[in-house]
């Protein structure tokens, strides 16, 4: 899912471009609504014509993508998107536990890029689960330093290089409650960075280039009506991650995570959203393996990694209701922090978060949505557009 930065006067303007760029129709098995002759459409209203041309433009050979360029600064000119399909000779007409594979990635003008792929399989009559996710990034990133009330004249520009890959390998112990092992690779390389800046520090610098390797135990328990854009229910999952020198690692910590989501129905279509979020890494872990504040999911409205430390605690909630058609209107509010401990969180490491957003039905996979979020934070305005919801 791919934020749209509001880092130019461009404004609107790279969204605009992105859409009219890349709303083609496929020349495909187009998963839509049959179109009507031609003079119908000037009895349909203008809503039911965006719903078509847009479930045309979205939806193609099974496919569901959703192209978008943008502009930024430390960037250029982007182009990319995502797409994402069900594998239904593997889903036994499973809902939740529907198997997928999803390719994210963008490319820009000034040589930068990410790619990401990932896969959900479910077998066994529903036994057997993984999940599995490859990512390559060399995209520029911006670093304040460590604490939750960093400055941000503090920002100094980097390019990483990171390779990413992570498989989850569960089996169900009663319905909706799985248990199962987690592993986990990454090796981290900084390919620029400001001289005696603040990532130029030895203690960091000694942690670049070091592949981690490490395992561990994960849970989740699963009663959501549906995979994606449940209406009822709970998704909690955790996990607890060893990384050592005896399991290949060249750097030696630990990370923990809880994700705890509930879905209310208040009348009708009518939804409540609720998710609290919990990272932590313990030992002494690289900056790049620190929790970290923002991104398009739990802190919207603040650049990913504008606050990073050794623990993150945040909690949001979100109000989705029907507007018109397969259009749907939410919106959202939160707070977050990060601190050195949970023992030394403090009231004021909060920072708040709120914003409203779109939302379009897809026909192609029940339940799935184009959204688009413009948040706030505490220092500006983020757009973000993307397939499924932030949570």
């Amino acid at each position: 899912m791919l934020p749209l930065m509001k880092q130019s006067r461009l404004g609107w303007f790279p969204l605009f471009l992105g859409l009219l760029f890349f709303a083609l129709p496929a020349q495909a098995r187009i998963v839509a609504a049959p179109i009507e002759p031609e003079n119908s459409y000037a009895q349909q209203d203008t809503s039911t014509l965006l719903e078509k041309a847009l479930n045309v433009k979205l939806a193609a050979w099974g496919w569901v993508y959703l192209p978008v360029l943008y502009y930024s600064e430390e960037r250029g000119f982007g182009a990319g998107g995502e797409i994402v399909r069900d594998v239904p000779w593997l889903n036994n007409k499973a809902s939740i536990d529907a198997s997928d594979i999803k390719f994210e990635g963008q490319f820009t003008t000034k040589k930068q890029g990410r790619a990401e792929t990932t896969t959900n399989l479910r077998w066994g009559d529903g036994k057997y689960f993984l999940r599995a996710r490859l990512s390559f990034t060399n995209l520029k990133l911006k670093y304040y330093g460590i604490g939750p009330n960093t400055p941000n004249s503090n920002k100094e520009v980097f390019q990483p290089q990171a390779l990413r890959a992570y498989g989850e390998f569960y089996r169900r112990i009663f319905r909706g409650f799985k248990l199962g092992l987690r592993f986990e690779f990454e090796n981290f390389l900084l390919l620029e960075y400001e001289a005696n800046g603040l990532l130029d520090d030895p203690s960091i610098l000694s942690t670049t280039n070091k592949p981690i390797l490490g395992g561990g135990l994960l849970f989740q328990w699963d009663t959501r009506n549906r995979k994606y854009s449940p209406t009822s229910g709970f998704y909690y999952q955790g996990f607890t991650l060893v990384f050592d020198d005896e399991l290949g690692s060249q750097q030696t910590f630990n990370n923990f995570n809880a994700d705890l989501r509930n879905y209310f129905r208040l009348t009708g279509n009518h939804i409540l959203a609720t998710q609290v979020f919990i990272y932590g890494a313990r030992g002494v872990p690289p900056v790049w393996r620190l929790a970290a504040m923002g991104g398009r999911a739990h802190s919207r409205g603040y650049r990913r990694g504008r606050y990073v430390d050794n623990v993150l605690l945040t909690f949001q909630g979100e109000y989705r209701c029907p507007l018109r058609g397969r259009f749907e209107l939410v919106a959202f509010g939160g707070m977050s922090a990060v601190s050195p401990s949970f023992n030394s969180m403090k009231p004021d490491f909060f920072k708040p978060n709120y914003g409203a957003g779109l939302r379009f039905r897809l026909k192609s996979i029940d339940g799935i949505r184009a959204r688009f979020d413009v948040a706030g934070g505490g220092e500006d305005v983020r757009f973000y557009f993307s397939l499924d919801e932030a949570f």
